[in-house]
């Protein structure tokens, strides 16, 4: 867990990729955010309040959190890399969210007692003047796990409101996530950067035959992928084998061959496979000749395998 982790946290970074995620997302793959309308915040969200005498405050942090220019507006975006589902992601998501309002709060507030300009007694007991707003808070939610998210999706999904009234059941807000489920996003196109190639492997991960293809009709860009890219896919399809070819895939300028590692994963199956063939053919004629009155080290020797070998199998043919 702690690698799928800190590659998510490493792939995402880049600018690049977060706004190609953004772009995705929000507005169908039309390129309305650009790199540099983006700038890095500090993941860690602190509130701090006063309760008597003592400072108290929360801590909440989320993977990434970047300021956001759209349309000449400021927006706050975070993103939140679920590898497991989390059943009170809801709650997370809206304290999170809240939090980063709080603090923008309270920083104007601090800007006014300093400045001495809030006006009257509502602008003294708001902290802020008449008029005046807080940039927008959007969490996103890039869930990779195997199989489908299991946690609510709204606040209400996650409330005990069984026997409540219609009318009373109004009166309760809702607070809903957005939530990308990457291996069952139908809309891969959308995606301009590499994101694209690395959700469409893990979407197709769990089926051999339509990941080939894939990868296959996307050659150009699996055979030159990012190492980022490459150890992204790694930790989330759970592929061992991939993290042991990376070494023997690694392209002059320093990018990864998928193609070369999946050709190679192949390869070394079809060759386990006949391995495997050799040696139930191998059982099964050690079997016949034992009936046939042979001693196991005969059978060892005809066989051209150990003595222990024999026995095991014999002693395993036994237990069934």
């Amino acid at each position: 867990m702690q690698e799928q982790n800190r590659s998510s946290w490493e792939y995402f970074k880049t600018k690049e990729r977060f706004a190609d995620l953004l772009n995705g997302y929000v507005y169908h793959g039309i390129q309305e955010i650009r790199e540099e309308d983006i700038t890095e915040l500090d993941p860690v969200i602190m509130r701090m309040g006063e309760r008597g005498r003592m400072v108290c405050g929360s801590v909440n942090i989320v993977d990434l959190m970047r300021k956001v220019r759209v349309n000449c507006r400021i927006v706050l975006v975070a993103v939140q890399n679920q590898a497991e589902s989390h059943y009170a992601m809801p709650v997370r998501v809206m304290n999170t969210d809240a939090a980063n309002y709080y603090n923008q709060w309270k920083e104007l507030e601090k800007a006014h007692r300093k400045a001495g300009d809030l006006k009257n007694s509502a602008e003294f007991l708001s902290g802020m003047k008449e008029g005046e707003g807080l940039n927008p808070v959007f969490t996103m939610v890039v869930y990779t796990g195997h199989e489908p998210w299991k946690g609510a999706k709204t606040l209400k999904g996650l409330l005990n409101l069984s026997g409540l009234d219609e009318a009373m059941q109004s009166m309760i807000a809702d607070y809903p996530i957005n939530l990308l489920e990457v291996r069952s996003w139908p809309d891969l196109e959308w995606f301009h950067s590499d994101i694209r190639e690395v959700f469409g492997f893990l979407k197709y991960a769990e089926d051999k035959s339509k990941l080939k293809n894939y990868i296959e009709e996307n050659r150009k860009q699996f055979s030159a992928l990012e190492e980022d890219a490459y150890r992204f896919i790694t930790a989330m399809s759970s592929t061992k084998e991939l993290e042991a070819l990376k070494p023997f895939i690694r392209t002059e300028g320093g990018k990864y061959n998928m193609c070369k590692a999946i050709e190679d994963m192949v390869q070394e199956g079809r060759q386990e496979g006949k391995q495997e063939g050799k040696q139930e053919q191998a059982m099964h004629t050690a079997y016949r000749m034992r009936e046939k009155g042979y001693s196991d080290a005969a059978i060892a020797e005809l066989l051209e395998v150990g003595g222990q070998v024999v026995q095991k199998w014999f002693a395993e043919a036994n237990k069934v």
